[in-house]
């Protein structure tokens, strides 16, 4: 418990020190003077270790060990991990862009494929023709897929945020600033 000395300092029982004012002590209205029993440093020091050591126990910091494990394995064996990954993907071409699709976009290669031969290869907005390097657009909001774009289209869709009134206010500013042909 916090001690007032005569001089009008208070002492603390577990450092010694006793040239304390009430701004080292936490408030503790239930003690007398309404001080803590250890200034705030004895007390931090005290409640330290238990919160380390909850901490350590923690799924919190065993999530960061093993992050921290596999990024040292990882950074060890990185040439040989590539060299893994570079043979993957040239044995098995369409197996990670069907995985993707399938988590991104809940589609199958094949439902992908459907949807450009319903759009004979061609982007939904600029009309080109790109086979089937046409991308998954989708709303952002919902996550439901909307159609096949180029990639100009679909990126540029992503750059208004799809939204309807940044486009418009798009499209009022390139024609307030498109060159008359007959001049």
């Amino acid at each position: 418990m916090a001690t007032l000395h005569d001089n009008g300092y208070f002492y603390c029982k577990a450092c010694g020190r006793d040239d304390l004012t009430r701004e080292d002590f936490y408030v503790d209205r239930s003690k007398k003077y309404g001080l803590s029993r250890l200034c705030k440093r004895c007390e931090s020091e005290r409640t330290k270790k238990p919160k380390h050591d909850h901490y350590m126990r923690s799924e919190r910091h065993q999530q960061s060990l093993r992050r921290q494990s596999k990024r040292r394995y990882y950074l060890k064996n990185r040439e040989e991990i590539m060299i893994k990954s570079r043979a993957y993907k040239r044995r098995e071409p369409g197996r990670i862009r069907g995985y993707l699709l399938k988590r991104k976009y809940h589609l199958t290669a094949e439902e992908r494929a459907e949807m450009i031969e319903a759009q004979q290869g061609l982007c939904e907005i600029c009309g080109e023709f790109h086979g089937d390097k046409l991308f998954v657009d989708h709303d952002h909001q919902t996550g439901r897929v909307r159609a096949m774009l180029c990639r100009h289209c679909n990126t540029g869709l992503g750059f208004f945020k799809d939204d309807p009134d940044l486009l418009q206010i798009a499209v009022v500013y390139l024609r307030s600033y498109a060159v008359d042909v007959d001049e």
